[in-house]
């Protein structure tokens, strides 16, 4: 046998040995990243899912108030328009959470004349627990919108 051959059997075994200690080496290796990685991997999905939770719980209430100040501009007078805002308000949220239609807060309605604005806003709580599941405490939630009234209709 040449020295190149010998040199070259030494390297494949060299290869083979530096294999087999590799793999006797890591072989926990994979789980325990797996036992660092899965906790926070959850971790993140569950405040990508709170967070899209708390994002629908704004939007709807938005639209809500949307809707009220839409129906307070169709009323004939300030109460009329300030019961209306109201009730749509109350449907719209009944929807979502009883808590939120209870805690309601609809802000009077002023100037109501040809040619003014209604402006609605309101607030309301959440239970956290309806959006996260298992957190305690509430979330207050708040908006307003502003619809003008007819320029052409008398109002009373």
């Amino acid at each position: 046998m040449t020295m190149r051959g010998t040199v070259r059997k030494l390297r494949r075994q060299a290869r083979a040995v530096s294999a087999r200690v590799r793999t006797k080496r890591d072989g926990g290796a994979m789980s325990i990243e797996l036992v660092l990685v899965i906790p926070i991997l959850f971790m993140v999905l569950a405040l990508v899912f709170g967070f899209g939770r708390v994002a629908i719980v704004q939007a709807n209430f938005d639209a809500g108030v949307r809707d009220a100040a839409r129906a307070a501009t169709q009323s004939d007078t300030g109460d009329q328009a300030y019961s209306a805002a109201t009730k749509t308000l109350r449907d719209a949220t009944s929807r979502a959470s009883q808590e939120c239609t209870d805690t309601l807060d609809v802000e009077p309605i002023d100037n109501f004349s040809s040619g003014q604005f209604v402006t609605v806003s309101a607030k309301c709580r959440y239970p956290m627990a309806q959006m996260f599941g298992v957190l305690p405490g509430h979330m207050w939630v708040s908006s307003t919108f502003t619809s003008p009234l007819d320029t052409n209709k008398e109002f009373g």
